[in-house]
């Protein structure tokens, strides 16, 4: 099965105030989401992460990944080491950004929203690129969730744990707990991932 997430921040203490992160300390934090991410992630699944895994050292980078289930397809986001990634051993490091055919359609995967640059945060503009059916990013934290066919599959917007299809489409998730904010009709639920091109359209 395939998940999608973003902006984890492991070991990122300031980011708990920056987002209002339920969390008591960091540690909690990076506890929480190593314990909710193996919960719904098996070892034979495929998470694609859109970036900001940690802010930390490569040997906790490594460490970090140690502890997570499944492959881990990773999208460096603005605050990634591309150095620590490579060291933790991750499954794929993806720049830029990738496309992905999902069930028959074209689903574009980005750190940053398309066509917004690092520096932006809002929602003005944003777009999937054209000829793709769905944007999943992240970098926006808990600004907005969604718009338009724009997924901001961020941790701060999904309990702190990667989200299947079915869950970013509406459909009823693994903890049986929908999503209100995006409309099912874009894709079936269930997915064959298969990366298809590297660096954009």
């Amino acid at each position: 099965m395939n998940f999608f997430t973003s902006d984890t921040h492991f070991d990122h203490r300031k980011i708990i105030e920056f987002c209002g992160r339920p969390f008591e300390s960091v540690e909690h934090m990076n506890a929480e989401m190593v314990r909710r991410w193996n919960a719904v992630v098996s070892i034979s699944d495929t998470v694609t992460h859109l970036g900001d895994f940690a802010l930390t050292s490569a040997t906790r980078v490594a460490e970090i990944r140690s502890q997570l289930a499944g492959e881990i397809v990773i999208v460096v986001g603005n605050h990634d080491s591309r150095k620590a990634l490579r060291r933790a051993g991750f499954d794929h490091i993806i720049e830029g950004s990738m496309t992905s055919i999902v069930d028959g359609q074209k689903v574009y995967l980005r750190h940053v929203p398309h066509p917004l640059e690092v520096e932006d945060r809002d929602s003005l503009g944003v777009d999937a690129p054209a000829g793709t059916d769905l944007h999943l990013c992240g970098h926006v934290h808990n600004r907005w969730k969604r718009v338009r066919n724009v997924v901001n599959v961020g941790v701060d917007q999904w309990d702190f744990a990667p989200v299947s299809l079915g869950q970013i489409l509406g459909r009823p998730s693994l903890r049986g707990t929908p999503s209100r904010d995006v409309d099912a009709a874009t894709a079936d639920a269930r997915t064959l991932f298969r990366a298809v091109k590297h660096g954009g359209l």
